[in-house]
Order: structure tokens, then sequence, then C-alpha cells
């Protein structure tokens, strides 16, 4: 997680949280992916 925080990849909820108990979702995921391939 520390890394995607630094690539901005993640940025977590609005609160500034990560619930790293609770599963990704599909959108999420995605907008990981699309974080991804612009860097």
């Amino acid at each position: 997680m520390k890394k995607l925080r630094e690539l901005r990849i993640t940025i977590g909820y609005s609160d500034g949280t990560y619930k790293l108990e609770d599963p990704v979702t599909r959108v999420e995921m995605a907008v990981f992916i699309y974080r991804a391939f612009l860097q």
C-alpha cells in the first residue's frame, strides 16, 4: 500500500483511511489499473 500511495495509484477513502480488511470492488480495481497506466 505504501508504494501505491506514493505513486498516487490509491489515495484511500475521503477521510484518508484505508480499509484493508474490506474487499476491493471492481470499480476501485479499475481505478487502480487506470492510474497505474497513467504512470
